[in-house]
């Protein structure tokens, strides 16, 4: 029944995606989003591949921005799986002003090569606009929540967490875009934080090279297993 959970769940992500970016072209008015994807191969010695795919969609009305944001991520190596990761997130924020809002978060992690098969989080808060220009935008949030964790060895685990998170982005120029997302939740079994840097070339129209470095580490994890993932991506990018 797990391994059929775990199925439908990465199904759906990527189901998600490629709907998303068949139907692109035809969203308009208050949608707007981007979506990405990135394979890589190689031949010789070792065979290694990896892809990356991943959406991002974004609804605004009135006050509200409703969001979602979907991940996939696997690798192998000589015929071994070496990565698989699987993400969901949906987001609600309310506009208080034009600097602050509150807002809703939802998100379920599945990474088999984790500490963490499967983490999910839900987490209400408060969130900030410290900068917000034509050309640079900084958020900061903080907020309170619940986790659940299903560790790869050991019993479930369920936990109050603390979210701290800060998105920055700069547009460089007409061309290219810097942007750096940072999220820590810690609770009182594991701290979890999540790091992503990346740095987008618009290479035709709407479409563009995006290259990004992540790191997830967790405080806690069984013995034999690392605290800290990296990844590494360059995809194509098509924003609408």
């Amino acid at each position: 029944m797990k391994h059929l959970k775990n199925l439908i769940f990465g199904s759906a992500v990527l189901a998600m995606s490629f709907s998303a970016a068949v139907l692109a072209e035809e969203i308009e008015g208050p949608w707007s989003g981007k979506a990405g994807f990135g394979f890589l191969s190689t031949d010789g010695n070792s065979e290694t591949s990896s892809l990356n795919a991943d959406l991002g969609v974004a609804y605004k009305t009135g006050r509200w921005t409703h969001g979602l944001t979907a991940l996939a991520i696997s690798g192998s190596t000589s015929g071994f799986t070496t990565a698989e990761r699987y993400f969901l997130g949906l987001k609600s924020d309310w506009a208080i002003n034009d600097k602050s809002y509150i807002f809703g978060l939802i998100d379920a992690d599945k990474d088999k090569f984790s500490a963490y098969d499967l983490r999910t989080t839900e987490t209400v808060g408060y969130g900030r606009k410290l900068i917000n220009t034509d050309t640079r935008q900084w958020n900061v949030e903080i907020g309170v929540g619940a986790t659940q964790l299903e560790p790869i060895i050991g019993e479930d685990i369920s936990d109050a967490i603390l979210r701290l998170a800060t998105d920055y982005h700069w547009n460089l120029s007409e061309t290219a875009l810097f942007e750096q997302t940072v999220g820590i939740e810690a609770g009182d079994s594991n701290t979890f934080l999540e790091s992503v840097t990346s740095l987008k070339a618009q290479v035709y129209k709407d479409i563009g090279v995006r290259l990004s470095y992540s790191i997830k580490n967790n405080s806690d994890v069984p013995v034999g297993i690392e605290k800290t993932d990296t990844f590494t991506a360059i995809s194509l990018e098509y924003s609408f």
